[in-house]
């Protein structure tokens, strides 16, 4: 029960925003296990991997903080009766909309256009995108939940925000909250 009681460490400061060519095991605590193995593969092993990036941690942090969602977010699951099934979910409908709602806060926006920028570079032209969730700690033992967040598929780059907020939102669809 020690570690569900202790508060974690809040990571340092870090990076909005890393290149898939970036990414290997060691960067697990900024991107997620499944971005983490996405660049074990290219960086590590060299199999013929999609170019890619990810917004760290710190980019969801930064995006929670500029909009003040965590307290928000807080305070209506407090003020939810959750063991009724309707309440859990009007609660999981009002909680996506306040983040699809939400402003990227400018650091992260540009980070993200740029990454994209570069892919459109390095790829010759116009790309889509799959916006996936990789969440810290979504594979660790005793713990179910990998596949429950949202996916995005064939996202433009003037939509890659939009798809990124929604992606964030699916934390709290009634099947991850349940």
């Amino acid at each position: 029960i020690r570690p569900f009681l202790d508060a974690p460490t809040p990571p340092a400061p870090g990076p909005l925003v890393l290149a898939l060519v970036d990414l290997d095991r060691n960067r697990v605590d900024q991107v997620g296990e499944k971005m983490a193995n996405l660049g074990e593969i290219l960086n590590r092993i060299h199999l013929r991997t999609p170019a890619g990036f990810a917004v760290t941690a710190e980019g969801y942090r930064r995006f929670l903080k500029h909009n003040d969602l965590q307290s928000e977010i807080d305070r209506r699951i407090q003020a939810t009766d959750v063991e009724r099934f309707d309440a859990l979910h009007g609660l999981s409908a009002s909680l996506q909309q306040l983040i699809i709602r939400s402003e990227v806060p400018e650091d992260l926006r540009q980070a993200v256009q740029e990454q994209y920028r570069r892919l459109e570079e390095e790829e010759g032209g116009p790309l889509t995108l799959a916006v996936r969730s990789s969440a810290l700690g979504e594979d660790i033992a005793g713990t179910s939940f990998a596949g429950q967040y949202g996916s995005v598929l064939n996202v433009s780059g003037e939509n890659l925000l939009t798809a990124y907020k929604e992606v964030v939102a699916s934390k709290y669809s009634l099947q991850a909250m349940t």
